[in-house]
Formats: C-alpha cells, structure tokens, sequence
C-alpha cells in the first residue's frame, strides 16, 4: 500500500510531491537491477522504505565525496 509510505517519507503525504519522489525512486531502483515491473508491484511499505533509504544514503555519500 503505497500511501502507508507517507509514515516513513513525510514529504510523499504532499500529492503534489508524490510524482517526483516516486519516479526518482523508480530510476534509482532500476540501476539498482529491478525491472519496471517489479517496482509498480512494489506493494510492502517495507521494501519501498527500504529503497528509498538506500537512495536517500546513496545520494548522501555522492555529496560527501564530490569535493574528495
């Protein structure tokens, strides 16, 4: 159930928000190896909460090392 998200990532409560964190957690999981398909199903809060730390670290570590 995508909206039980909102509890993890308070910014996907804003419908307005929803599209864009949505598609960058669609793209960021995909270089990650899953198959369009496999993320439309993604139904368990767990595992889009799981991906969206797993972005939200990447992007962190990404602005830690650009100035190394």
């Amino acid at each position: 159930m995508r909206h039980d998200f909102g509890y993890c990532c308070p910014a996907f409560n804003d419908p307005q928000k929803q599209p864009a964190i949505l598609k960058e957690l669609a793209d960021y999981v995909q270089k990650m190896g899953y198959h369009p398909s496999e993320f439309a199903g993604m139904k368990d809060r767990r595992h889009m909460l799981m991906a969206w730390k797993a972005l939200q670290f990447d992007k962190l570590h990404r602005s830690m090392t650009q100035g190394n």
